[in-house]
């Protein structure tokens, strides 16, 4: 670790120091300047470096040696406790069975292990609580653990790093045998035999007087109480650790509170999706439903018409039926581009070269009624598209500027096309009546007819423009509308652009 990385840097810092004094005092001096009286500087400083690292191994637990030192300790003890076990137990048989000619070693050695799996765990346990007095009497920089705790707490966001870490970093400084952070609630409760072992230092963690949890230190490994300082760092620590696990307890129930609310829109999601898709199958049924019955009444009004004496009395009959034709295949094509498992085939669209056939279709058309058709396209743009979805939608476009032209004088309507760096533009400019601005945010809503004395006399079902958007939306696009009354109205469809594939 770091930490170890740092011990050992340092003592080759120390070891190469003393090693270059000694080398220059009893090496240098004597044999290039003849000089003998710096010869005890050397010695002596190797006495030094031999007290500090002493030094650093009982007060620092230099590559925590001391434990080792400690454990060696103990296993010798426990090697000669075996060791004279297995002679007192030989010597006891020898005593016992003198008159006997052969001792049976093996039952002698298996007499011995059974001793040694009885006793030693015991042992070991014992002496290492007796000489924990010997290795573990150190001292620590208050600040330093202090600043360390601080940095923690204040920087850390996750329940389990908070409790880990700070057991961690205390039980360090205080040589303490354990450290526990019981919380006040259901989390992180410890065991029985826990709460048995935590007998010496209980600090209440609180928070505006509400009660958090508890900070419980076991006894120290050395059998010393804990100092004044030390119940003053564990006191100032515990205000910090109050706070913390309050933020902390605090984010994990935003984060259960996020993840239930993810799921709960996850499942209203389905819900909706599940609808649309009912709401599709329903006018799916009901639309073609309705075809075949539209079909019988056509045909059989065109048989009665052939044997009327007065055949021009069935052209309303005639319009309505078209007109619920009409409808029928409107909704049946907008309940399909709303269809979350529809999907439209999109490929290599010149977005230009559409625009500008479109025009020369739709011109002759709009000059019948008396309107100027003017067409602004820049070349060379590319889009992923389905060609005649697209062309669909500026046809829908031109359709409803003819409709709602008026009767200006200047009729006219301009179909314009231009770039950015990500977004293809189409605008669909007339020169006609106009939307007011309370109907602005609502045209794209199906079945939505505008409520105005202008507009009475104009024919259609409600559906063009919410089928118009559904289309772009299929293209990863957004449509708009710009509308002032007595002037006209701008239509704006945007779709991403693609690389010109000559490039």
């Amino acid at each position: 670790s770091a930490y170890v990385y740092t011990q050992i840097r340092f003592l080759l810092i120390g070891v190469s120091f003393f090693f270059v004094i000694g080398l220059i005092t009893n090496s240098v001096l004597p044999a290039i300047f003849d000089v003998y009286f710096f010869n005890g500087i050397g010695p002596s400083f190797s006495l030094i470096l031999a007290g500090f690292i002493v030094y650093i191994i009982s007060r620092h637990h230099f590559l925590n040696i001391s434990s080792y030192v400690q454990r060696g300790f103990i296993y010798l003890l426990l090697s000669i406790f075996v060791v004279c076990s297995y002679l007192g137990i030989l010597a006891a048989a020898n005593e016992l069975f003198k008159f006997t000619s052969n001792i049976n070693t093996e039952f002698i050695t298996i007499v011995t292990c059974l001793v040694g799996i009885f006793t030693v765990p015991h042992l070991n346990s014992f002496l290492k609580r007796k000489t924990d007095r010997f290795f573990f009497k150190d001292k620590y920089q208050y600040e330093t653990v202090l600043l360390e705790l601080s940095e923690l707490l204040n920087m850390s966001i996750s329940l389990h790093e908070i409790q880990t870490k700070t057991t961690h970093i205390l039980k360090l400084a205080l040589r303490a045998e354990a450290v526990h952070i019981r919380l006040g609630t259901s989390q992180l409760q410890p065991a029985p035999y826990i709460t048995e072992l935590f007998t010496v230092q209980s600090v209440p963690l609180q928070t505006d007087g509400e009660h958090q949890g508890e900070l419980l230190v076991a006894q120290k490994c050395s059998g010393d109480a804990y100092t004044k300082v030390d119940i003053q760092l564990l006191e100032t620590v515990s205000r910090q650790l109050s706070v913390s696990l309050q933020r902390a307890m605090l984010h994990k129930k935003i984060e259960e509170y996020n993840h239930e609310l993810e799921e709960k829109v996850w499942d209203r999601t389905a819900e909706l999706r599940n609808a649309h898709r009912n709401q599709y199958d329903l006018i799916t049924d009901i639309s073609h439903g309705l075809q075949t019955p539209l079909t019988i009444v056509q045909s059989e009004l065109e048989h009665l018409k052939r044997g009327a004496s007065k055949p021009q009395r069935f052209q309303t009959f005639e319009k309505s039926i078209s007109d619920l034709s009409v409808f029928i295949y409107d909704l049946l094509k907008l309940a399909q581009m709303e269809s979350p498992s529809d999907t439209v085939q999109l490929t290599t669209c010149d977005l230009s070269g559409l625009l500008i056939d479109i025009a020369a279709y739709a011109g002759p058309p709009a000059l019948d009624k008396n309107i100027f058709l003017n067409a602004q396209v820049q070349p060379e743009v590319y889009i992923y598209a389905h060609s005649k979805k697209i062309e669909e939608v500026v046809l829908a476009l031109l359709g409803n500027a003819m409709k709602y032209i008026g009767s200006y004088t200047d009729k006219s309507i301009e179909i314009g096309l231009t770039k950015n760096a990500t977004h293809a533009e189409i605008r669909v400019t007339d020169s006609g009546i106009g939307i007011p601005t309370e109907h602005s945010s609502n045209i794209f809503t199906r079945f939505y007819r505008v409520k105005d004395r202008r507009m009475s006399n104009v024919a259609g079902t409600g559906l063009g423009l919410s089928l118009v958007q559904a289309i772009v939306k299929k293209h990863n696009g957004n449509i708009r509308v710009e509308s002032i009354v007595e002037v006209g109205t701008t239509f704006i469809v945007t779709l991403p652009l693609i690389p010109c594939p000559d490039a």
